[in-house]
Parts: C-alpha cells; sequence; structure tokens
C-alpha cells in the first residue's frame, strides 16, 4: 500500500485528496541533493481523527524520537510545531523507510482508543 507521494505538484495534490477522502496520513518525500525532506500533515482529517492525534501528542513526539535514532538522524531539523510539519536532513537512502514509519506512527495514534473511528490499511 501507499503510504507517501513523491512526485510532481499535480501527484501531491492527487495524494493530498486521496488522504483527504480516505483520512490517511498525508506524507510527502521531497528529494534534495544529499537529504531529502519530508513533510506531512493532518490537518486534513475530521475534526475528532485530529483531536485524536493532538490527544496523543506526547506519545507520538517520542516516538518519533524513537524512529530518528533508529535511522541514526543527526542533522535533522522539525518545522512548525511538536508533531512538526516537516522533516529536514534525511538521507535520501532512508527517505522511503522514514517516511513509511510516520505513515504507520500517524495512522496508528489517529484511531487509537477510539472505537467509533476506523484505521485505514
Amino acid at each position: 500500500m501507499k503510504k507517501f507521494a513523491d512526485g510532481s505538484k499535480e501527484d501531491i495534490n492527487h495524494w493530498f485528496a486521496l488522504c483527504r477522502k480516505k483520512q490517511q496520513p498525508f506524507i510527502v518525500i521531497v528529494p534534495q541533493r544529499k537529504y531529502a525532506l519530508i513533510q506531512w500533515d493532518y490537518m486534513h482529517f475530521d475534526k475528532s481523527i485530529g483531536a485524536n492525534i493532538r490527544h496523543h501528542e506526547r506519545e507520538i513526539v517520542d516516538s518519533m524520537g524513537t524512529i530518528l535514532k533508529k535511522y541514526r538522524l543527526q542533522n535533522f531539523k522539525f518545522s512548525r510545531n511538536n508533531l512538526g510539519r516537516n522533516l529536514r536532513g534525511v538521507e535520501i537512502e532512508d527517505s522511503v523507510r522514514v517516511a513509511e514509519e510516520l505513515y504507520d506512527l500517524f495512522n496508528e495514534y489517529a484511531y487509537r482508543g477510539s472505537p467509533s473511528l476506523t484505521k485505514v490499511d
């Protein structure tokens, strides 16, 4: 199953529309020279799912730290807030695995503890 976009602006816009429709995490990889920029957003989720993500913010941030350590990301930089919106400094060869793990992380916490919400697989 596709977990991120990494193509043209048109492909990314299509991916965003699909993520909104399916209520799944929106992750984009932007390859640069040596490093990639990984962007994500959860504002397209319905309010109840977005609230669930914010409710689990501490656990998500801790899990992100585990991902960063796993890939020995030392030159990374988050932008925006604790949950970030983008991650800079990811080695190109690690970017797909990091993006997939971020997708799984957001997908897990979006639906955690809410029996009325259906997780996207």
